[in-house]
């Protein structure tokens, strides 16, 4: 009898790409994908582990998964969190069946394979995509694993090991798979997309922290938008990875690439120098302020999107005052903000001066507060503007639509009411997800849009 799984990813968009490529492998196994959990042999949870709410989410849905699973089923935790507390789960979390690595989780499956082409999902090009992403016309390329800063908050060299870069020539077999299964955006993501390439070309044995050139992406980049990709979108990009004396030109030489959208998404993850030092960044205020004004005079239309982290260990009053008025003076249309995580392996976790989780949350909530009044006329410029846009979801009463200025699963949407004169005229009242149309933006609503069919 046919076995079956069921996969539960939790965290980033990293992970879901980690998820498609699973799937397709056990696809490959013999397996077959079952969408409900309580029906799956296999339920697999794909953890994050990067904050503690992050871990505290995935120990909750093992937990719920177990109370779910069919007799003679079988919960295997998988994935980040599985990968830095592998031992300390199998010690405390009983209920469930299997506590797996990456490696143990390749090990595992590929004992059972019916075919030799199973891999790990790092030498994967396939993906088995989620019923909700089948229609989107847009995919992930993960372009590379680990990371080899330093930055005090984070686990992720614990997790993904070392900074270590996807053979281009395997990404651009990856990305004509994705091609031809109807995508016209393509959205590069990585631990740190701004060092791509760059181990390669120092050797593979150096820890690699900053780019020498921006040439393996820029070049990743040319091939995508010769295979047809429209949009080329560029997350993760570390300023921190480029040298400052060519940083700005490195960004120009990008981001003008055909294809490139001007959607610059930065993490900073702090405005005060001490606070910056202390997590281990390597940039200043001052830096951070001149890149981003340079940006938006040589990208006029561009989005810039950054993270900060509220509550770092040592973060007084007045240097959160100081990171709130400071984020004020700065050209930023989308920001996310975090509590910060006291995480046990992090070298941060050793830091004295600790703030109070409920402070760190009451600083990140008014981080947000104090920025989304500013909303308002930051998307002012897009309003009565006419944007060739697609249609990815819809309710009862609207659809909902996606321009280049937003990105998937990060940004708002547009929503588009089905009461529309010209819906009605032009498409008989009825549109399809996946559609192209011509929307003009009328009002916005935080992050959202109200658009009118053209």
């Amino acid at each position: 009898m046919v076995k079956s799984f069921y996969i539960l990813t939790l965290g980033c968009a990293k992970n879901e790409v980690v998820s498609e490529k699973f799937s397709s492998n056990l696809l490959k196994a013999g397996l077959k994908n079952e969408s409900d959990a309580s029906k799956a042999d296999y339920i697999i949870i794909n953890t994050c582990g990067f904050i503690e709410d992050a871990v505290e989410e995935s120990i909750e849905e093992s937990l719920k998964a177990v109370k779910i699973k069919k007799k003679n089923g079988k919960v295997i935790l998988t994935g980040c969190l599985a990968q830095i507390y592998k031992k300390e789960l199998k010690e405390q979390l009983l209920e469930v069946d299997e506590i797996l690595d990456y490696n143990s989780f390749y090990d595992y499956f590929a004992a059972q394979s019916v075919d030799s082409s199973f891999a790990p999902y790092e030498d994967t090009f396939s993906r088995n995509y989620s019923q909700d992403l089948k229609y989107k016309n847009w995919d992930y390329l993960l372009i590379s694993e680990g990371c080899s800063k330093n930055c005090t908050y984070c686990t992720i060299p614990i997790i993904k090991g070392d900074y270590r870069s996807f053979q281009e020539d395997k990404l651009i077999e990856e990305a004509r798979i994705i091609f031809k299964s109807r995508k016209d955006e393509i959205i590069l993501i990585s631990q740190d997309t701004a060092l791509y390439g760059n181990d390669i070309i120092n050797g593979s044995n150096i820890k690699t922290k900053r780019a020498s050139s921006i040439e393996p992406l820029r070049r990743l980049a040319s091939r995508l938008h010769d295979i047809g990709f429209k949009r080329i979108r560029i997350l993760y990009f570390n300023l921190d990875s480029l040298p400052q004396n060519t940083c700005l030109k490195m960004i120009k030489e990008l981001y003008n690439m055909p294809g490139v959208l001007p959607y610059f998404e930065m993490p900073v993850q702090h405005l005060v120098d001490s606070i910056l030092a202390k997590m281990g960044r390597q940039l200043d205020f001052a830096s951070i302020t001149n890149i981003f004004n340079e940006i938006k005079q040589n990208f006029p239309d561009s989005i810039i999107r950054t993270s900060l982290i509220t509550g770092f260990p040592g973060e007084s009053e007045d240097d959160f005052l100081l990171m709130k008025k400071r984020l004020e003076s700065l050209p930023i249309d989308y920001l996310s903000v975090f509590a910060y995580s006291d995480m046990e392996k992090a070298p941060s976790f050793l830091f004295k001066d600790k703030v109070e989780r409920h402070i760190a949350v009451e600083r990140r909530n008014d981080l947000l507060e104090n920025f989304e009044q500013t909303l308002p006329l930051k998307m002012n410029r897009f309003i009565d503007q006419k944007y060739e846009s697609v249609i990815e979801d819809e309710s009862e009463d609207a659809y909902f639509a996606r321009f280049w200025a937003q990105a998937p699963q990060l940004d708002g949407t547009i929503i588009i009411p089905k009461d529309d004169l010209n819906l009605k005229i032009k498409y008989n009242g009825s549109l399809n997800i996946g559609d192209n149309i011509s929307v003009k933006l009328v009002d916005s609503i935080l992050y959202d849009f109200l658009g009118e069919i053209e």
